[in-house]
């Protein structure tokens, strides 16, 4: 089967963001810090990745990398990297705080469509998926005869 990247479009939006937790006394440090909401959209995720773009925008933000040096990771790979950034942030302070879906994908997945141009595939599927079942149905057959023995 071919390989698809599952993540095809992103949306990130960037506003300035509200406290989840009130400050309960008066800080220098806490009273001064910003608070923004990233907010990802898109049909999937791979794995760490809000987690690495939410690294390389705050590496960014504190000047330890540049806009061309986003642009240069793209252009090359990662075995070449001279540096170790972007780091991939830890989950502290991101959270998921909703999750958007379309009701019909799935009580109609696309792997079931006729449209879809994999369908194809599911005939392969299907046909290993009753190989593997006639097997299973051997090994019963041998299993049961030699518990018969075994009597």
């Amino acid at each position: 089967l071919e390989r698809r990247c599952p993540v095809k479009t992103m949306r990130l939006s960037l506003s300035e963001g509200e406290r989840l937790v009130p400050l309960l006394e008066s800080s220098p440090l806490h009273s001064s810090m910003k608070v923004y909401n990233l907010v990802f959209e898109a049909e999937s995720f791979l794995y760490k990745l809000i987690r690495r773009i939410t690294a390389t925008l705050v590496h960014i933000a504190k000047g330890q990398m540049t806009v061309q040096d986003v642009l240069n990771r793209f252009d090359c790979p990662p075995d070449y990297y001279d540096s170790q950034l972007p780091t991939t942030l830890k989950p502290n302070g991101l959270f998921l705080s909703e999750v958007k879906y379309n009701e019909q994908d799935f009580l109609n997945p696309p792997l079931f469509k006729r449209d879809d141009p994999t369908v194809d595939d599911l005939d392969i599927v299907t046909m290993g998926m009753q190989e593997e079942e006639d097997d299973d149905d051997i090994n019963d057959q041998q299993l049961n005869s030699k518990m018969m023995v075994s009597r």
